[in-house]
């Protein structure tokens, strides 16, 4: 459930076991998910929107990508599930490469063509034609970009 919408542009694969929520609960929607033309999404993707998701046209993404778009109030005592938090969302700019395994946390924004190796998480935005590895993710190397 969304209160915007999921887009989904020409030529989208979502792999098998894709998985797509728009609200941890019905009486809190997300707001969108937008994804652009020519994209691939590997099999046992999760993502999870309280904020806006976007990614852009021609990037790949392997299996088991982790997008969560949305946080809690982690000092709340009670109802701890309950208590989410303004989401910033995520988004992922075109023409990128991202690894089997990688999870991408609320507000981060992935620059055009980026290349994100595998198992990396996300916690911080990544430049575009950078390529980013580990955990957290860091940038090690500029891509030769003509």
């Amino acid at each position: 459930m969304s209160t915007n919408g999921v887009l989904l542009g020409d030529r989208v694969t979502l792999g098998d076991f894709c998985w797509i929520q728009g609200t941890s609960y019905l009486s809190d929607p997300g707001d969108s998910l937008v994804i652009h033309s020519n994209v691939y999404i590997g099999p046992y993707a999760v993502i999870g929107f309280h904020g806006r998701v976007e990614i852009g046209s021609n990037t790949a993404i392997g299996a088991n990508l982790q997008l969560s778009a949305q946080s809690h109030d982690i000092d709340a005592v009670e109802d701890i599930a309950q208590k989410t938090v303004p989401s910033r969302g995520i988004v992922i700019g075109s023409e990128c490469w991202i690894g089997n395994g990688v999870k991408i946390l609320d507000g981060v924004e992935v620059g055009d063509n980026v290349v994100i190796g595998a198992g990396a998480v996300v916690n911080k935005s990544i430049p575009c034609g950078a390529i980013a590895v580990g955990i957290p993710a860091r940038v090690v190397k500029r891509r030769n970009l003509v």
